[in-house]
């Protein structure tokens, strides 16, 4: 199983104190099943407000994903834990389909993203997995755009 980090767009990590901050990343490579592609880094104390991901397989009609956060996150206003699947379990993205997350209702919803003050690096990923329908010879394509506070902003 192999591990890749998509390419951030627009600089990486942001921070602004003021508006939304946005978190842009685009991923093209060969994947297999269970293997994790890294798509966005999200601050420590951050609050998710939306989400979207895109794009999807060639050579099959659909590839299956899970999308989550790489590491255990405490949701700090429900207190609900987030995992590698929490932001969807499965979802089946063709060459041009849009998968919106709405951000809003549900037990977990808004995301304000809890990390230790201690924990080193003081972000967290947020990650896909390929879950099926995805050969070592598919070639994928993910582009991810994640919207977010930090406090202050």
């Amino acid at each position: 199983m192999a591990t890749f980090t998509a390419s951030e767009m627009h600089g990486g990590l942001k921070m602004n104190h003021t508006g939304i901050n946005t978190a842009q990343s685009h991923l093209h490579a060969a994947l297999s099943v269970s293997e994790v592609a890294f798509l966005a880094r999200i601050p420590n104390h951050a609050t998710i407000h939306n989400l979207m991901i895109s794009g999807g397989t060639t050579g099959n009609t659909t590839g299956t994903w899970s999308l989550g956060f790489a590491t255990a996150v405490v949701n700090a206003r429900s207190g609900a834990s987030l995992t590698t699947n929490s932001l969807a379990a499965a979802i089946s993205l063709t060459s041009s389909a849009i998968y919106i997350q709405p951000i809003v209702g549900g037990p977990m919803y808004p995301i304000e993203v809890s990390l230790s003050d201690d924990a080193v690096p003081q972000f967290v990923w947020i990650q896909a997995s390929v879950l099926g329908s995805v050969t070592a010879t598919t070639t994928s394509s993910l582009r991810l755009t994640v919207q977010y506070t930090v406090p202050g902003g």
